[in-house]
């Protein structure tokens, strides 16, 4: 089986070229915030048909490795230790809900349409689209 690693590291100080290069995500003592990783099958699976769901309250009963992962093509792809979502382009609870949502830190979701930034959250971390500091990291 192949794998998927999911991750999102704060560092200012890693450039695209080192991180395209391979060399350690945000130099010797960076951590990532936040990671998580599966089958590539179960990460990859679509959990949200992009034509027939149209956003908002939702869940993910596709669990792999602790957590439960989505994938609402051409919107968001992301994973969280609760099955309970709000997609609305990314997992968008924490703005929603605020502290009623279970398990903040535990959820990194990625914008996948073509007008945002590309990244939203890692954990309570939120807004990461534009941030020079948020690096989203994929290995597989």
């Amino acid at each position: 089986a192949r794998y998927v690693l999911f991750a999102a590291c704060e560092s200012a100080e890693q450039s695209l070229e080192d991180a395209m290069s391979g060399n350690a995500v945000g130099g010797k003592d960076a951590e990532f915030a936040i990671l998580a990783w599966g089958c590539r099958d179960k990460v990859l699976q679509v959990t949200h048909d992009c034509h027939g769901f149209r956003g908002g309250v939702t869940r993910s009963e596709n669990e792999e490795n602790g957590v439960h992962w989505y994938l609402w093509p051409e919107h968001a792809i992301g994973f969280s230790s609760d099955p309970n979502l709000f997609l609305y382009y990314a997992d968008a609870a924490i703005s929603i809900m605020g502290e009623a949502e279970i398990a903040s830190e535990d959820r990194l979701s990625w914008n996948l349409e073509t007008t945002s930034t590309g990244g939203y959250r890692a954990g309570r971390h939120i807004d990461l689209g534009a941030s020079s500091e948020w690096l989203k990291c994929l290995y597989y």
